[in-house]
């Protein structure tokens, strides 16, 4: 009896949330969350590639819930200024 009554319980929550969901508009019409950018002061040392520079950028940030600057992340603008993008745990940009 215990186990009917659980399964039930188990099938309304899920077939409730379902319908929740189904009520939400899609994920390509959902706004984002807005991203934040930080300008920062940082000297890098001399004859240093962009990835180590971006991992040295990583250090001195001391950022929680994220990780180093991935290949893809990490760019130069049109004034040759070092662009880099950190992702937190849920693929958000910071």
């Amino acid at each position: 009896m215990y186990a009917g009554l659980f399964t039930f319980t188990a099938l309304m929550v899920y077939g409730l949330s379902g319908l929740m969901d189904s009520a939400l508009p899609a994920w390509s019409e959902r706004q984002s969350p807005p991203t934040t950018e930080q300008y920062v002061r940082f000297e890098a040392p001399i004859n240093l590639g962009d990835k180590e520079v971006a991992d040295l950028v990583y250090a001195y940030l001391d950022m929680p819930l994220t990780g180093p600057a991935a290949e893809y992340s990490i760019g130069r603008d049109k004034d040759q200024n070092l662009t880099v993008s950190f992702y937190t745990v849920n693929e958000r940009p910071v």
